[in-house]
C-alpha cells in the first residue's frame, strides 16, 4: 500500500501473497475534529422535474412533458400526488429556468390547470437525515453536501436511513483487524478472528520456532486466534523480508481495517467523528492481512469462517456474516501469457468457490477492484465469480484516476480522489494514529478501491436489513445505479497527467464507461419503506377500501399491491381500491406493497389491519385472579351497523362454559363465572355468539389464576394413655372453597404416622385415629398436601406426652 507523497501504487502482480489493494493515504493526519462547517456556497437553482395538474391520464401527462424539455433528458412515468396532481421526475435535475420553460409549455395545455418546476430549496442540500457527527460533512462519499445536485455522486446513504440504518446485519471486514477502543466503533463489532497463521521458508516448510520471521506477517507473535486486534502492520526501514530488497524508510502502520470499518458501520449520533453507511449494522473483524499483506490461505479461511463455514482449530462462527468485504488483492496484468490466464483461473476457481458456498449460506462478497490504474479484469479475488467488483469514482462522477476497470467490474462507489478534487477529495474514516504500534484513535483520508468497497458493502447491509436476499442483492444493486457523470472532452479530464513511481507522466482519461461498472451504487434509488400504507373505507361486505402506498424513499412508479385476506394474498385483488365480497366475512384485510422491481421484489411494507369484518366480538376479563373467587366477564359485540343488542353471548374457557347472557342496547353483556369454576393455572377466555348460523368468536384473554390459599389447624389432647389409639381433629380452611379436597399428613417429629383424605362433604374437617404411641413425649403436626388449585399448609406442632 502506498503511503503519503506517493501518487499511485506499483502495479506489479504478487502471487504468493495479496497485499492490500486500496489505501492510498492522505498527507495529514486528523485527529477528532470538535467543530467543522458544514455550510457551503449557495448551489445553483436547479429542478429534478415538474408537478401538473391536469385532467388529462399519465400517458398524455408523460408525452406533454416530454416535448417540452431538450431532447437529452429522459422523462420518468408520472407519480400521482393528490387528487389530479401528478409529479413527472426527470432522470437528472435540470436547471431552473428550463424546468420553467418546460413548466409555461406544459401549462398552456387546455387540459392542464397549472404547471410548476420541482425545484429544490436551500436546505435540500443536506443530508435527508439530520447528522449531529461533526466530521459528517467532508465524508462526500455519503452524502456530498456541496454538490450542485443533492448528494451529488455519493451513495446517498443518509436517504436510506428513513428507512433502515442496517440494524441486525453483520458486516465482516477481512484485513489487517481491527483497534476496537475507538469511540466511532463503540458498541459496532461482534467477535471476530484472527486468522493470520505462521510465516513458512521458501520451500513451504515450516520456520524455526525462535525465527525472527515465524510470525513476521502477524507481528503479534502468534498465529491464529480469537483476537483480531490489528498490533500494526508498519515495515521498518531496512526490511529486506516484505520486497525482498531493503525497505528505503520506515513504512508507517495503515490502521486499514479499522478505516474500512469506520466507512461501513462507524456509530451516527454520537457527537463525535463520522458515521458508517450502515451505522447500526454489526462489523466482524477478521484478520487476514498483517506486515507485508496476506496469504491467500489466511484468507480463504477468513471467508470460510466468516460465512459460517467450518475453519479447522477455529471456533464455530456464532454470528455469521450477512456481508463480507475484502479490500484486498493482488493483479495478474505484468505476468506474462499463458501462465496469468492460467493463475487467473486457478486463483478463481479457489476464491470463487469459497464465494459461492458463502453465497449459498446468505453472505454476499464485495471486493476493491484495485489501485494499478489497469485492467481489473486480472484483479484477484474482485475478477472471481460470486464477487462484486468495485471500482472508485471521484466527487465528480468520473474514474478516479487510480482505479482498475475492465469488463469484470460490477459497479462503481466513491473512493475518494484528493489528487483530482484537491485536497479533502479523499475518504475520511476512523483509525488509530500510531506511526507503528497503537496509540490513540483518529480519523484520516484515504483514498482507493479499498475505500470504495466498503461503501457498497454498507449499501448492501441496508439492502439486506430491508429484506433482500443474499441471490438478489447483485440484481437489486443494477436496478439502483446513477449514471456516472455525462462524457467531458476537456483535456484535464480526457488526459490528465499522472506521475508513475519512476518518475514518468502517465495521461489518464476519467470519463467512465461500462468498464467502470453498470454506475455508481446510489441508495437514493433504492426503493425502502418509510411509513406503512394505511387502509380506508367502511369495513361492510359491498363496500370499498382504499389504500395509499405509503411512504418510500425512491421509485414509487414501480410499486405493487396486494390485499391480503388475514395475512394471505387475495387473488387478483392488485389496485389501490378493493371492494368487499362474501368471502371477506370474518376475517381482516390489510395491504402489502412491495417493489416490483428485480431484487427488490421481497422488500415488503405491510398495513395494518382491518376490523374483522362482519360481527366484532371483544372480550374484557382480568389479567388475575384467585381460585375459589368469582370471577366478572364481559363482552361488546358489534357488526358495521353499530351495536348489536339481544344477542345471547357464551363464554369459554376450552370446553369448559363460564356462563352466558344477552346483550344490552349497547351490545354489552357482563357475566359472574361462580366460584371454582376456572381452575388454577393460565386460562385462556373467549366470548362467542351465533349470528344468522355463523359462530363469531373474540380473541382470547389469558387470567392467571393462582391458587387458592389454605390455612390448618390440628386439635389433638396433650395427655394420651399409650394403651389407647389418640384421637386428632383436623380442620382445613380455604376462602371461596366451602368443602377443600386433598390428603393429610400426621407426623410424630419427623416420621408419618398416619395418611388420611379429606371428603368433597366434609367442609374440611377430618378426624384422625392416631396409632398407639409409645411412653414419652412426641411432637405431633399435620399437613395438609394441597391440590392442582390450593396450596399446601403444616398446623403448628403439638407436644403430646404418652403415659
Amino acid at each position: 500500500m502506498v503511503r503519503s507523497g506517493v501518487v499511485m501504487l506499483a502495479g506489479g502482480a504478487v502471487l504468493a501473497a495479496l497485499l492490500p489493494a486500496a489505501a492510498v493515504a492522505a498527507p495529514q493526519v486528523e485527529e477528532v475534529a470538535s467543530e467543522v462547517e458544514l455550510a457551503g456556497p449557495t448551489a445553483p437553482a436547479v429542478a429534478r422535474g415538474l408537478v401538473v395538474k391536469t385532467r388529462s391520464g399519465a400517458d398524455t401527462v408523460r408525452r406533454a412533458v416530454e416535448r417540452s424539455v431538450d431532447g437529452d433528458v429522459a422523462v420518468d412515468a408520472p407519480q400521482r400526488l393528490a387528487g389530479s396532481v401528478s409529479v413527472v421526475d426527470f432522470d437528472a435535475v435540470v436547471p431552473l429556468e428550463q424546468a420553467a420553460e418546460a413548466a409555461a409549455d406544459v401549462a398552456a395545455r387546455p387540459d392542464v390547470e397549472w404547471a410548476v418546476p420541482n425545484g429544490r430549496v436551500r436546505a435540500a442540500e443536506a443530508s435527508p437525515v439530520p447528522v449531529n457527527d461533526p466530521l459528517f460533512g467532508r465524508q462526500h462519499p455519503l452524502w456530498d453536501a456541496k454538490a450542485t445536485s443533492a448528494g451529488g455522486y455519493s451513495v446517498k446513504a443518509p436517504v436510506a436511513w428513513r428507512s433502515t440504518s442496517g440494524k441486525g446485519v453483520v458486516v465482516a471486514v477481512l484485513d489487517t483487524g481491527i483497534r476496537s477502543n475507538h469511540p466511532d466503533l463503540a458498541n459496532r463489532l461482534v467477535a471476530g478472528y484472527d486468522m493470520i497463521g505462521a510465516d513458512q521458508d521458501a520451500d513451504g516448510g515450516p520456520l524455526p520456532s525462535k525465527s525472527p520471521y515465524r510470525y513476521y506477517t502477524a507481528n503479534d507473535g502468534d498465529g491464529r486466534d480469537s483476537n483480531p486486534s490489528d498490533p500494526g502492520d508498519w515495515i521498518p526501514k531496512g526490511d529486506t523480508y516484505c520486497y525482498g530488497e531493503k525497505t528505503p524508510a520506515l513504512e508507517a502502520s495503515s490502521w486499514h481495517g479499522t478505516h474500512v470499518a469506520g466507512l461501513v458501520a462507524a456509530q451516527r449520533g454520537n457527537k463525535i467523528g463520522i458515521s458508517g453507511v450502515a451505522p447500526d449494522a454489526r462489523v466482524q473483524p477478521v484478520r487476514v492481512l498483517g506486515r507485508c499483506g496476506g496469504w491467500d490461505s489466511d484468507i480463504f479461511a477468513g471467508m470460510e469462517w466468516a460465512s459460517g463455514g467450518t475453519v479447522s482449530g477455529a471456533r464455530a462462527n456464532a454470528t455469521p456474516a450477512q456481508v463480507m468485504n475484502l479490500s484486498l488483492g493482488g493483479n495478474l496484468e505484468d505476468v506474462p501469457e499463458p501462465d496469468r490466464t492460467f493463475l487467473l483461473g486457478q486463483y478463481c476457481a479457489a476464491y470463487g468457490d469459497i464465494a459461492r458456498r458463502a453465497l449459498e449460506r446468505g453472505t454476499v462478497t464485495v471486493a476493491a477492484a484495485g489501485n494499478e490504474l489497469g485492467s481489473a479484469d486480472w484483479s484477484v479475488p474482485a475478477a472471481c465469480p460470486d464477487v462484486i467488483s468495485v471500482a472508485a469514482t471521484s466527487r465528480k462522477g468520473r474514474a478516479a484516476f487510480y482505479t482498475n476497470r475492465g469488463s469484470t467490474v460490477d459497479v462503481a462507489a466513491p473512493g475518494g480522489d484528493y489528487v483530482v478534487d484537491g485536497d479533502g477529495g479523499g475518504a475520511l474514516s476512523t483509525v488509530d494514529l500510531g506511526t507503528t504500534k497503537p496509540s490513540k484513535s483518529g480519523y484520516v483520508e484515504y483514498m482507493g478501491t479499498s475505500m470504495a468497497a466498503p461503501v457498497v458493502a454498507g449499501a448492501v447491509a441496508l439492502l439486506r436489513s430491508s429484506g433482500v436476499p443474499a441471490g438478489r442483492v447483485e440484481i437489486a444493486l443494477d436496478n439502483m445505479l446513477s449514471p456516472f457523470a455525462p462524457r467531458s472532452t476537456a483535456d484535464t479530464v480526457v488526459r490528465y497527467p499522472i506521475r508513475m513511481p519512476d518518475g514518468s507522466t502517465r495521461r489518464v482519461d476519467l470519463n467512465c464507461d461500462a468498464s467502470c461498472g453498470a454506475g455508481i451504487v446510489d441508495l437514493g434509488r433504492a426503493p425502502l419503506p418509510v411509513a406503512r400504507p394505511a387502509v380506508s373505507g367502511p369495513v361492510t361486505v359491498g363496500s370499498v377500501l382504499e389504500t395509499t402506498y405509503g411512504t418510500w424513499t425512491a421509485r414509487q412508479d414501480v410499486l405493487r399491491i396486494e390485499w391480503l385476506r388475514d395475512g394471505a394474498p387475495i387473488p387478483g385483488a392488485e389496485s389501490p381500491s378493493y371492494t368487499l365480497v362474501e368471502e371477506d366475512r370474518g376475517a381482516r384485510i390489510s395491504v402489502r406493497v412491495s417493489p416490483n422491481l428485480a431484487g427488490f421484489d421481497e422488500v415488503r411494507s405491510v398495513s395494518a389491519q382491518t376490523e374483522r369484518i362482519g360481527v366484532d366480538v371483544t372480550t374484557s376479563a382480568p389479567t388475575s385472579s384467585t381460585y375459589g373467587a368469582s370471577v366478572a366477564l364481559g363482552a361488546v359485540v358489534r357488526d358495521q351497523g353499530g351495536p348489536m343488542a339481544g344477542r345471547l353471548v357464551t363464554f369459554r374457557s376450552g370446553d369448559t362454559v363460564l356462563g352466558s347472557s344477552e346483550t344490552d342496547q349497547d351490545g354489552t353483556v357482563s357475566v359472574r363465572v361462580p366460584p371454582r369454576v376456572l381452575r388454577a393455572g393460565a386460562r385462556p377466555v373467549v366470548a362467542e355468539v351465533v349470528v344468522e348460523d355463523q359462530t363469531w368468536t373474540s380473541a382470547a384473554r389469558t387470567v392467571t389464576v393462582a391458587k387458592a390459599r389454605s390455612s390448618i389447624t390440628q386439635s389433638v389432647p396433650s395427655t394420651v394413655s399409650r394403651k389407647k389409639r389418640a384421637k386428632l381433629t383436623a380442620a382445613v380452611k380455604v376462602a371461596g372453597v366451602t368443602h377443600p379436597t386433598g390428603q393429610l399428613r400426621v407426623y410424630d417429629g419427623s416420621k408419618r404416622i398416619a395418611t388420611v383424605n379429606l371428603s368433597s362433604t366434609g367442609a374440611g374437617r377430618r378426624v384422625v385415629l392416631l396409632p398407639l404411641l409409645k411412653k414419652g413425649k412426641h411432637r405431633i403436626k399435620t399437613v395438609y398436601v394441597g391440590t392442582t388449585d390450593i396450596t399446601g399448609r403444616t398446623s403448628s406442632t403439638r407436644t403430646v406426652t404418652s403415659k
